[in-house]
């Protein structure tokens, strides 16, 4: 039952949407970034800006009920913490994030990253390369 309540608000939050900054963010209104206004503990009125969710998929994993991952493509500028709590909210009980991470950007994507033990290797053969070209210094490579 509750499952097809998650996909079922879930479901609201693709498309285009209109979404009010945070409060603690960048975003500049009159000239001042709002997370100065929210230290100072002042309430910015902010106006809502145009996003887009091309897909959101929401799944358990484990024993735990209340933890629900979700992976979401979206255009730039959307917040997604505030969707994680926007869809809270549309549960009636309320969410955030536990953790965010970013795995596309352009047309760079964690996909085709290398891993830090093959940065690694490939640094070190370019240093012994540029050595054996008169162009360095060997040295250690430590992590």
């Amino acid at each position: 039952m509750f499952n097809e309540q998650v996909q079922s608000a879930a479901e609201k939050f693709v498309g285009d949407l209109q979404q009010l900054p945070p409060m603690f963010s960048a975003v500049k209104v009159a000239g001042q970034r709002l997370y100065w206004a929210a230290r100072e503990g002042l309430e910015v009125v902010r106006q809502p800006r145009a996003v887009q969710v091309f897909s959101l998929t929401v799944w358990r994993e484990g024993e735990a009920a209340q933890d629900l991952h979700f992976h979401m493509h979206c255009s730039k500028g959307t917040y997604v913490r505030s969707v994680a709590h926007d869809l809270g909210q549309a549960l009636g009980c309320g969410a955030h994030l536990t953790a965010l991470r970013r795995e596309t950007v352009g047309d760079f994507s964690v996909s085709v990253a290398w891993q830090l033990p093959d940065l690694i290797d490939q640094l070190a053969e370019a240093e012994l390369r540029a050595v054996g070209q008169g162009q360095g210094t060997a040295k250690k490579l430590r992590c």
